[in-house]
């Protein structure tokens, strides 16, 4: 089971049908924090990182995460791609 990240709409912002299959197959979708200074020095972020807070988290199994339409906006036109390479972090608090 893989989360997707969707916007306010439930429309995918990242989700499998985003990836390098390769990629994804050797690093996985994302790696899990639970420290936000710490997720800043992982390998997959970047040094000016796209920080979003979520808005919710989807019924029943509580995977999916949902991130405000403005962060879906500037996840999706980023010039950077940075779905494609997994280069996604998530910080659980």
């Amino acid at each position: 089971m893989t989360f997707r990240v969707l916007d306010e709409g439930g429309r995918e912002v990242y989700s499998l049908n985003f990836v390098d299959r390769e990629r994804f197959l050797s690093s996985g979708l994302c790696d899990y924090q639970t420290n936000i200074n710490y997720a800043q020095g992982a390998p997959r972020v970047a040094d000016k990182p796209l920080m979003v807070k979520a808005v919710r988290v989807v019924e029943p199994r509580n995977v999916d995460i949902v991130v405000p339409n403005s962060a879906a906006g500037k996840i999706k036109g980023s010039a950077y791609d940075f779905r494609v390479t997994c280069r996604v972090t998530v910080v659980k608090r």
